[in-house]
């Protein structure tokens, strides 16, 4: 009778609180009044859960409110809370100075200075309660406020992240507002929402992010225009990486912007992980914010308001005590303390410390383990479903049907595992972590993911989706698991994400257990990998290649390994694998057809770029630029148009007049530039751009560049985009702006510097000479002290940057240096002596 007695008087103080009758709110809730007054008087047993939740809708009860009304009708736990402890009952208890912080941060941002806020904490702080709370009073003063969550399961998702703040912000839009916030470059953005099928063709390309930041960068600024914007990511240590260094690349671009970037995370030990967060918080415009564990005077608070008494000092200790201050652990211990009826005296200090440790450990665990063995299998079963996930999933899953799924997902909601709710939700990470280390072994892990997969296949889910759960099941040879992971590559690389995609490709490797189709995903893999990770590309490619016997799949397999030995800085073992890739193809007649001609035209033109690379490869390729010339290609092709572009670096290197050269340029680029695969084509066009620097057609030269910027964004591609500046930077050098030269080089030598040291070369290059015109030489010294051994670079990248150091040193008055670095110069020109003046890119260099 006790318990029930608690349950009637918190139902009856709710009710006058709300100013109704039992009949009103008998009629409210959609239950007799004869129920109202047995619930009050004591003279029913326990309330069923649903009819709980039917009152406390209809009493307008707030969430920590009908949590404790919950509470009292499971177990009879007099868990009133205390009148007028808003605090308490917000979760904002010692939250105020972090609850300033954001509030100020906000002011700012609608100001038109945009801010990021870090708030770092451990599991179970307060970090979603705080957030949410000021969320709802940002929107309350008409701030947008668009928000997105990181999950366990959606890590390896490219740009899981970015596609909810984008849908978030895009969702409240009519068709004619959509429409708008996606105009100019934010229509990029569309490639993570709905990947366009014709963009297959670019997957390949290595690092293919940028423009996708771009269009999401867009996206906000778009939003902002609208009205002060903020973007709310909690869990953000369980974001994928492609979307973190989206939000890098929004945080350096804030300065102008009504937007304010708010990050929740844990600490955690994963370095990829941190460098970016780093890059993050290094922004002169981040405010660090952390969550101090609770003060003993607010843990009594929350005993009093949880246990419904006044709670003696010691006790109210023990309890800070036995949660560290963590505020989810002190209401797990709250809860248990009431459910047990420990009264809160001093006298009952050591109950408190008998649950130390044990609290989140046990509490739900052991409610969980005392169900029947299908609500525990249903448990089990949840554990590999990202919150949200449809029950009709979960049913197939654990093999039951919708209605005994539906009854054991109520059995773990009134435990306090699963939250009520259409979809599946858990309570809080931390129960899906114990339940997966308590109960659960590696082999039923997997086996849960693998039987996952297989279901959501089945149903037609997302390749990313499915494949993800693949990546924690073991392998099992079937070929559904190959496709779907191929799928997901192709998804990622399309998104921008290639390192994302190469994780699928490597596991579909190990699924694949036909030699062929082994072949064909290692051909894929090393494709995805060429630049990101060239060694392991050239490795994948050379074993695809050992067992491909088909000719046209060999080429476009040599191809990609081309280009992987070229970055891999092999160019000799490049030129070699192309020769006997056109062999092959000119003996098996499969040059004869329309395909294979086309593809030997474009492995022959790979083969002239980079045979003029090395001094020891420059005689090859000649001899291949002497079959291409005679050809005699009109340039009515891509193909076509692509050879002529790769003869263009023969033709300016002293092989052809200048008029002559022109001529060719104009044939090569008539078409304007077309990129497809990992192949070189990007740099025999970006030769032929160069050239026309080369010739002072500088009006042309800018308008070839452009479309290399166009191509870069559009295809998210950083190399594109990276030529398009390389241009940009020495067409202003060579009409003597050197203003302009300095700020494109600075502007775009961090982004391109790491892992791509040639082209941060050429950068490097142009803002030293542009320094050493303004007399800037100190400057100039310390940027060029950054690009280390130019001795371990390939001649024709090395040179430019060799005069610039020569340059130097003759303006700083060290002749003797100077003329020794113009030596150096000198034995590599002769090195080369009918291929002088390949420095194409080094326009400010060229002029005789």
């Amino acid at each position: 009778m006790v318990r029930v007695t608690a349950f009637g008087e918190l139902l009856l103080g709710w009710r006058r609180a709300a100013g109704l009758t039992q009949e009103e709110l008998a009629e409210a809730a959609g239950v007799a009044a004869r129920s109202i007054r047995d619930l009050e008087h004591g003279r029913r047993g326990r309330p069923q859960s649903r009819t709980v939740q039917m009152l406390a809708s209809a009493l307008g009860l707030t969430e920590t409110q009908t949590a404790a009304f919950l509470a009292a009708g499971r177990t009879g736990a007099a868990a009133v809370p205390v009148a007028g402890d808003a605090a308490a009952e917000a979760d904002l208890l010692d939250r105020d100075g972090q609850l300033a912080v954001l509030e100020k941060a906000a002011s700012i941002a609608r100001g038109g200075r945009g801010r990021v806020v870090l708030l770092r904490a451990g599991a179970g702080m307060g970090k979603t309660s705080l957030l949410k709370v000021w969320a709802e009073r940002e929107r309350a003063r008409g701030m947008q406020v668009a928000r997105a969550c990181g999950s366990e399961l959606e890590g390896d998702f490219a740009f899981s992240i970015a596609r909810q703040l984008a849908e978030a912000v895009l969702g409240t839009a009519d068709t004619a507002g959509r429409d708008r916030l996606l105009e100019g470059p934010a229509h990029l953005a569309t490639r993570i929402l709905q990947p366009d099928a014709d963009l297959v063709t670019i997957a390949a390309l290595p690092d293919a992010q940028i423009g996708v930041l771009h269009g999401l960068y867009w996206l906000m600024v778009n939003a902002a225009d609208h009205g002060p914007l903020a973007l709310v990511i909690d869990d953000v240590h369980w974001s994928d990486l492609p979307s973190l260094r989206w939000l890098a690349y929004l945080a350096r671009r804030l300065d102008g912007l009504r937007v304010l970037l708010v990050l929740a995370t844990r600490p955690t030990e994963q370095v990829s992980f941190e460098a970016v967060l780093d890059e993050i918080t290094a922004q002169p415009d981040c405010q660090l914010v952390d969550l101090p564990a609770l003060s003993e005077a607010s843990a009594a608070r929350l005993v009093r308001a949880g246990l419904g008494r006044e709670a003696e000092g010691a006790f109210s200790r023990a309890c800070a005590r036995a949660a560290e201050g963590n505020p989810l652990l002190l209401r797990e211990l709250i809860r248990s303390l009431g459910e047990r009826h420990v009264e809160p005296t001093g006298d009952n200090v050591h109950r408190v410390a008998d649950l130390h440790g044990r609290v989140l450990a046990t509490t739900v665990l052991k409610r969980l383990t005392r169900q029947r063995e299908a609500t525990v299998a249903l448990a089990r079963a949840l554990v590999v479903l990202p919150d949200g996930s449809r029950w009709e999933v979960a049913a197939a899953l654990c093999g039951m049907s919708e209605a005994e799924t539906a009854d054991q997902a109520r059995a773990l909601t009134r435990i306090g595992v699963l939250e009520p709710a259409d979809t599946v939700r858990f309570t809080h990470p931390l129960i899906r972590t114990m339940i997966i280390e308590s109960i659960m072994t590696a082999g039923q892990l997997a086996h849960a993911h693998a039987d996952a997969a297989r279901i959501l296949y089945e149903d037609g889910a997302p390749g990313e989706v499915t494949a993800a759960h693949l990546l924690q099941a073991e392998p099992a040879g079937e070929a559904w698991r190959v496709e779907c992971l191929r799928e997901a590559a192709r998804t990622a690389a399309r998104r921008g994400a290639p390192q994302a995609g190469a994780t699928y490709l490597r596991r579909a490797v190990r699924e694949s257990a036909e030699p062929r189709a082994r072949a064909r995903v290692l051909a894929e893999l090393g494709g995805q990998e060429m630049l990101s990770d060239p060694r392991a590309a050239v490795s994948h490619l050379t074993q695809a290649l050992a067992a491909i016997t088909d000719p046209i799949e060999r080429a476009h397999a040599t191809d990609a390994l081309a280009g992987a030995l070229l970055v891999n800085r092999h160019p000799e073992h490049a030129v070699d694998v192309l020769a006997q890739a056109i062999t092959d193809l000119e003996q098996g007649d499969a040059d004869r057809t329309d395909q294979g001609r086309a593809l030997s035209w474009r492995l022959q033109s790979q083969l002239v770029v980079i045979g003029c690379e090395q001094a020891s490869t420059v005689a090859q390729a000649r001899h291949w630029a002497m079959r291409l010339r005679n050809l005699d290609l009109p340039g009515d092709t891509p193909e076509e148009r692509a050879v002529l572009a790769a003869l263009v670096i023969p033709a300016v290197c002293a092989d052809s007049s200048a008029k002559i050269a022109d001529t060719l340029i104009d044939r090569a680029l008539r078409g304007g530039i077309v990129i497809e695969g990992p192949g070189t084509q990007l740099f025999g066009y970006g030769y032929a751009c160069f050239a026309l620097i080369l010739t002072d057609r500088l009006d042309d030269a800018a308008v070839y560049f452009g479309q290399f910027a166009d191509l870069g964004s559009r295809h998210s591609s950083p190399l594109l985009s990276t030529f398009a500046a390389m241009g940009r930077s020495a067409m202003a050098s060579r009409r003597g702006q050197v203003p302009l030269a300095l700020a494109i080089s600075l502007a775009d030598l961090p982004t391109f510097a790491a892992g791509k040291d040639r082209m941060a070369l050429r950068f490097t290059e142009h803002a030293v000479n542009a320094m050493i015109e303004r007399e800037e030489l100190n400057e100039a010294a310390g940027l060029l002290d950054t690009v280390g051994d130019l001795g371990t670079l390939d001649y024709t990248w090395s040179t430019p940057a060799l005069l610039a150091r020569g340059r130097l040193q003759a303006a700083q008055g060290q002749t003797r240096a100077a003329l020794a670095t113009f030596n150096q110069c000198a034995a590599g020109e002769r090195a080369f002596p009918r291929v002088r003046g390949h420095r194409l890119s080094c326009g400010n260099d060229q002029r005789s």
